[in-house]
């Protein structure tokens, strides 16, 4: 893991005296937040909330006006951990017309 000095923001003074904010490229190991989509169209927000709170990390759960799911988990890796087994299971194993949702880390 990087320190956080190498993680933090950097600032740099530009010849306008104005400061400008330069993050670091792709803070990966940082990200502990998954989205998730392709919910049918009758699962409820109350159903999707619910979806993910048996996995490992799980904290909570927004679902969006778009009906997108994101998922906040303990750690990195509990989040890296969610989408592998989200991606590999069907929504309804008793129906083969829904298909499947798909995650990744937000």
């Amino acid at each position: 893991l990087k320190a956080f000095s190498e993680c933090a923001p950097r600032t740099q003074n530009t010849h306008t005296h104005r400061a400008r904010v330069h993050f670091p490229a792709h803070p990966t190991m940082s990200v502990s937040t998954i989205v998730v989509v392709g919910f049918p169209a009758d699962a409820g927000v109350r159903e999707r909330k619910n979806y993910l709170r048996f996995l490992p990390g799980f904290q909570r759960a927004i679902v969006t006006k778009t009906n997108t799911l994101f998922a906040k988990f303990d750690s990195p890796q509990s989040a890296s951990n969610a989408v592998r087994a989200l991606n590999s299971v069907a929504y309804d194993q008793d129906d083969g017309s829904v298909p499947a949702v798909r995650a990744e880390m937000a």
